[in-house]
Parts: C-alpha cells; structure tokens; sequence
C-alpha cells in the first residue's frame, strides 16, 4: 500500500495532500470535529517510510504552520488515518491501533 501511495505522488501535480486526524486526545467542544491536515506534495516525495509521513502530518498540524481558529494543534492521543489505518500520535512517535 505505501508503495502506491508513493507513486501516487510521483503522478500528481497537486501542491498539498489533505490527511484526516481525529481530535481523540484533547476534549473539548470542537474535539467532534477531526483536523484537516494539509501536507505540501514536495515534502512528502522526500520520504520513505509510514512513520515518516505520520511525523510530517504531526509537524503539519502544528497551529505554527495552519493556523486554524477553531481546532488546537495536535497533541498526544490524536488519531491520524494514513491508508486505511489508524496512528495514535503518542508522546514519542506513533502507535498502529489495532482492528
């Protein structure tokens, strides 16, 4: 699966891929709603491994870099959905959830 999603990148020409985080870690009233991620195409080509893109999804939601009104950064217990699989973003690195 990462090798097509891989060579997807190699095809496009969109400058931003859009990832879906649910807000499973901080609670409060806009947690319902997951975090839209945008991660720039050309950083993305640059890496090679699953956890690499997870890092450049976390370092992309950081409010440094999209700042959105409504919705923190993420933080530790956020779910990042990456090729039909969940990440729980941890206090160092990622956790594949299970089923």
């Amino acid at each position: 699966m990462f090798k097509d999603f891989t060579d997807t990148l190699k095809e496009t020409n969109r400058e931003y891929i859009t990832f879906k985080v649910d807000r499973t870690g901080l609670i409060d009233k806009y947690s319902k709603f997951p975090r839209l991620v945008k991660v720039p195409v050309k950083d993305l080509k640059r890496v090679h491994r699953i956890k690499d893109v997870l890092e450049l999804i976390y370092y992309w939601g950081q409010n440094d870099f999209q700042a959105l009104r409504y919705s923190p950064s993420l933080v530790t217990g956020d779910t990042i959905n990456f090729l039909d699989n969940k990440y729980i973003i941890e206090p160092i690195g990622f956790t594949k959830l299970k089923g």
